[in-house]
């Protein structure tokens, strides 16, 4: 029986499935079973996931989201930890042996959240040649770890596979915030580490995430604060520390969906929403300041931009150009959003 199961899902995501499989495979530690699911995918993931023969376990469903591709997978796992990769993410050659150094050395049942970095399409980041000395820290609870530490089942090196099973594996929604929901529903039953360093999981942004999802984001949202007022997180809907994470997430999500999208009607619902969650006296007070700030010099940026449409169309001169050329964000040229080592 292997000590970790490495579990993914994959939906049409053929040109990063092998990097991420590879990095899996290609571990300085070897006691690990990698369990992948195809969601139903139409291109050409299946023929690539039977080049890996005996060295990983095949599961194929119907297409029904990544929750569901995950359960089917933890159904399945045999090891004693589980660790979850997205199929268009990979982890540096060190990352299970790191993890598995925080494992023992927190000597009691605890999630292990890996470092990541960001980078965009192909454009992979710099990348260190070898492992810095292993630092983490470590806290009873998420509940009682400081707001920016990060969470994410994308970013999950190991939890006990028994406690996942018992909190009810992962929501078979087919939108966003699972992850929240998940970390939140297990914030007070184990203790929490998180690696600082060496570099564990590289991250890739690119339109087909998931996350770019207007409203898949935000029905993932309304039901995290569903979960929460239904007493599902901590110790229930009166537990002061997990409102505040519940209202700190709700209102990161509605400044992105207004910022990224435009999307103006759900970022207010959202906002409204986070300030009810919030017990009144811990309302994250910078935030309320920023969501107003971002908001106004967003109305303002779009003002300017009907403006100056307004005056293309009516008020042209004969130097204007008629056809402006489109730019493209983010160019092609663009390299790592985070940090390399």
């Amino acid at each position: 029986m292997p000590k970790y199961s490495v579990i993914m899902t994959t939906y049409n995501r053929a040109a990063f499935l092998r990097q991420a499989v590879d990095s899996v495979l290609g571990q300085t530690y070897r006691d690990l079973e990698l369990i992948v699911c195809d969601d139903g995918s139409t291109d050409e993931t299946q023929a690539i996931l039977n080049d890996y023969g005996g060295r990983i376990r095949m599961l194929s469903l119907p297409h029904k989201g990544q929750g569901s591709g995950l359960n089917a997978a933890l159904a399945v796992a045999q090891g004693e930890f589980v660790s979850i990769l997205d199929s268009d993410d990979f982890w540096m050659p060190w990352t299970l042996e790191q993890v598995d150094k925080v494992v023992e050395a927190l000597e009691q049942p605890a999630c292990v959240y890996l470092r990541p970095t960001y980078f965009w399409g192909d454009g992979i980041p710099c990348m260190p040649t070898s492992s810095k000395p292993i630092s983490f820290r470590a806290f009873d609870s998420y509940a009682t770890a400081p707001a920016h530490v990060p969470d994410g089942s994308g970013m999950l090196g190991a939890m006990p596979r028994q406690a996942l099973v018992t909190a009810g594996g992962f929501w078979p929604w087919p939108y966003c915030c699972g992850d929240g929901d998940l970390i939140f529903r297990l914030s007070r039953q184990m203790r929490y580490a998180s690696l600082d360093t060496p570099m564990t999981v590289c991250v890739r942004q690119h339109p087909g995430r998931s996350m770019r999802s207007v409203q898949g984001r935000f029905k993932g949202i309304n039901k995290v604060l569903d979960n929460h007022r239904s007493g599902m997180y901590g110790h229930g809907a009166d537990d002061p520390l997990l409102a505040v994470r519940v209202g700190r997430l709700t209102i990161s999500q509605s400044l992105d969906l207004a910022v990224q999208f435009g999307a103006w009607r759900e970022s207010a619902h959202l906002f409204r929403r986070a300030l009810r969650v919030c017990p009144r006296r811990q309302i994250p007070g910078a935030s309320v300041f920023w969501y107003g700030g971002f908001l106004i010099a967003i109305m303002a940026s779009r003002l300017l931009e009907q403006l100056s449409r307004y005056c293309s169309r009516h008020l042209s001169m004969p130097w204007s150009d008629p056809n402006p050329m489109a730019i493209a964000w983010p160019p092609a040229s663009r390299g790592d959003y985070g940090t390399s080592e």
